[in-house]
Formats: structure tokens, sequence, C-alpha cells
């Protein structure tokens, strides 16, 4: 199969997360981990407060990256819980204005957050 893309350098496949603890990180950090078209890049956050999205979660981010005017891929485990108790979708359209280079995928945005702790409590049966 041919493609009309070029070669993807490694900066083209990076895709940050944001390892707040919790446990809907580690699901999404489980779904995507053995897909080796991506590579991961997991951002520690030491304020696991989704209110300030921003402040929390972002500028844990090298500021290189951040000011970087190449596209940079995110992936964010917020639930549809966490969209309405922390107004979120506020908080998207402020992030698309301040960083119009991030390409975010809101990998959980339609999901509650007890289906999210349901399929995480499968893979602690897992192993």
């Amino acid at each position: 199969m041919n493609s009309t893309r070029g070669p993807e350098s490694e900066q083209d496949k990076k895709v940050f997360i944001f390892d707040d603890g919790s446990r809907s990180y580690r699901l999404l950090y489980h779904e995507i981990r053995g897909n080796d078209l991506i590579k991961l890049s997991s951002v520690k956050v030491h304020n696991a407060d989704p209110a300030n999205i921003i402040g929390n979660y972002i500028h844990r981010m090298a500021v290189t990256t951040r000011n970087s005017i190449a596209p940079q891929v995110l992936y964010l485990h917020f639930t549809r819980d966490d969209f309405t108790k922390y107004d979120i979708e506020e908080q998207r359209n402020q992030l698309a204005r301040i960083y119009p280079n991030f390409l975010i995928f809101w990998a959980f945005e339609f999901m509650h957050q007890d289906i999210v702790e349901f399929r995480y409590s499968q893979l602690e049966l897992l192993g």
C-alpha cells in the first residue's frame, strides 16, 4: 500500500500524555503503550487538579516544546464527569487560543468515570 505522506520523523510520532497517577491516565497508558507507531512521552504531573489544565498539566511540559511552532500531539485522559465538574470545555477553548499548534485528543471525553473504573479493574484482573 502506497502512502501519500512522506517519511515521518520521530517528532511526528511523539505523543505527550500526562501522568497524574489517576486510573484514567493508567488506562490510557495501557491502551497506547503497545502501539509501535506512537512514541510516548509521559509528563509527570505533581498537582493533579483538572480545574487548571494549563497550569497543572501543560506547564509541566518543557518550555521549548510548548513554545515550538511545530505541531505537538497530546492525549488527555479526562472523562465526561471531569468535563462537567471542571468546565473542561472552556479550558479546551482557552488551550486552542494559547497553543494553536497543539493537536489534542481527548481520549475519554465521552466516557463516564464509572466505565473507566470498570475497564481499569479488568486490566487489574489480567495482571
